[in-house]
């Protein structure tokens, strides 16, 4: 595939003057987005705890969008902590290094600066003192890989859906407006949740490593499997009041790029058995209350727990 080089001199001109988007984390994500803000114009930090505190140190990269056959040189600066009064914070940590990100944030300093908060698995009761009084849930709807140093933006143009009543505060809009991706509000973040992480973890589930999801929908046998675990989250979303599509939710599968595997977004022992975690706390502790059986789902969480235990 041919892809567009991004040259120096096209780069647009960031202002000193302007407040930063400070946004958590140094995963896929988080480099996504500061890539957007920041060919946009606009100043962007990466608040990390590896990063040190009073001078930046840079993280550099190459983007490749595949939808618009864009690839950039990027150098994102990163820092753990926060000099200069933010216009928001975007939180798109990892799921493994979410809790300890959180600490970074001076939510006592800045208790009304507007905060976005991408992708949460976790209990957000536990999470919530920690994120001021401005905060509204996102989601990210895209497929992203980062590897040796290259972010590859799989597939169609992403797009962003928050969950919210009300419009977005004019700063959020500012962020939104940089990042020129599409986006959806729905004021229902229980849909929102299952809508856009049911297909992912049935995915995730069900693969082995290096297997794309369209090998396993083309045997029976396992195109069953994955019906299954899709039906058994219909039946929890179902505990919420959201109605999943499940034929939706299939096609959305089968829609998946032919260069993203599931299984190989989530590096490392550590990253995966966090993910773990947070399926089995999120699925089964919502059966028990729920009181609906998910013999398929339980089978294969403790299935992949089983596979990192006999990793070397």
């Amino acid at each position: 595939m041919f892809f567009k080089k991004h040259h120096p001199q096209e780069e647009v001109q960031i202002l000193e003057t302007e407040k930063p988007v400070y946004i958590l984390g140094n995963g896929a994500l988080a480099l996504f987005l500061a890539a957007r803000v920041q060919n946009a114009g606009k100043k962007v930090f990466l608040l990390t705890p590896s990063a040190p505190v009073d001078l930046p140190q840079f993280v550099e990269f190459s983007l490749k969008e595949e939808y618009n056959l864009q690839k950039k040189q990027l150098k994102i600066p990163m820092i753990s902590h926060v000099h200069y009064e933010p216009e928001c914070f975007i939180v798109a940590s990892d799921y493994c290094n979410l809790k300890s990100h959180l600490t970074l944030l001076p939510s006592k300093r800045y208790p009304h600066i507007p905060l976005v908060c991408f992708n949460c698995l976790q209990s957000f009761d536990i999470l919530r003192p920690m994120m001021g009084e401005n905060f509204v849930r996102a989601y990210f709807k895209g497929y992203l890989f980062y590897k040796s140093s290259t972010l590859l933006a799989c597939g169609s143009q992403p797009e962003l859906v928050f969950s919210t009543k009300e419009d977005l505060l004019p700063e959020v809009k500012n962020f939104v407006e940089a990042t020129e991706l599409k986006v959806q509000e729905n004021e229902n973040d229980l849909y929102n949740f299952w809508t856009e992480n049911a297909p992912f973890m049935a995915a995730y589930l069900t693969l082995s490593p290096k297997q794309h999801i369209s090998e396993l929908l083309s045997a029976s046998e396992n195109k069953q499997k994955i019906l299954s675990v899709i039906h058994e989250l219909s039946q929890l979303a179902k505990s919420d009041n959201v109605k999943l599509n499940e034929d939706y939710m299939i096609r959305q599968l089968i829609d998946t790029p032919r260069n993203f595997y599931h299984k190989e977004t989530i590096v490392g022992r550590l990253e995966q058995t966090t993910l773990l975690d947070c399926y089995y706390n999120l699925l089964l502790s919502k059966a028990r209350s729920a009181k609906c059986k998910i013999p398929v789902v339980s089978k294969l969480v403790k299935e992949n727990y089983d596979a990192l235990l006999s990793q070397n």
